[in-house]
């Protein structure tokens, strides 16, 4: 099973999510509140993956590490 396939799964949420674009998950974030960018915080995450899915972003070193600099929420 391919990324692109695990991830599939996940694209109704991120769709949206990134139509309501609330980003009331940033209040509480601590990787928010020290890099002050959402794609640190579960809003920046989701969109990472929607413009991943969207085949409109590629994984990349910087990718990845925005994706795993949170080790207390759990996403992805």
């Amino acid at each position: 099973m391919n990324v692109e396939s695990i991830l599939e799964k996940y694209k109704e949420n991120a769709t949206a999510c990134m139509h309501v674009r609330c980003g009331f998950c940033r209040e509480e974030c601590p990787m928010y509140r020290y890099f002050k960018f959402d794609s640190y915080a579960a809003k920046g995450k989701i969109g990472i993956l929607y413009w991943l899915l969207k085949g409109k972003l590629e994984f990349s070193e910087s990718v990845v590490e925005r994706i795993y600099s949170c080790t207390t929420c759990g996403f992805l």
